[in-house]
């Protein structure tokens, strides 16, 4: 069982890693860009949501850590204008 968690943690960080990638540099772009991906932003959010969600019975650390991130960037998100729905 202790590998198995080893392994889905780390799954689930690169998985986290290339969402968090990607909302960054949604949220990087100039407004007029920023709003025609605002979807795609919201949508690697919701991943990244989910991700948290499946990791808060079997790795609570691990989620309650990247929930703090997965805050700041939903805040950023909603400052440029975003809605989550």
């Amino acid at each position: 069982m202790l590998g198995k968690k080893a392994k889905a943690e780390a799954m689930y960080n690169e998985m986290w890693k290339t969402s968090a990638q990607y909302v960054r540099y949604y949220l990087s772009l100039p407004a007029n860009t920023f709003n025609t991906n605002m979807s795609s932003c919201a949508m690697h959010l919701q991943i990244m949501y989910q991700y948290i969600r499946a990791n808060e019975q079997n790795n609570p650390q691990w989620a309650n850590a990247h929930n703090a991130e997965l805050m700041q960037m939903l805040k950023a998100y909603e400052a440029k204008g975003g809605k989550m729905q």
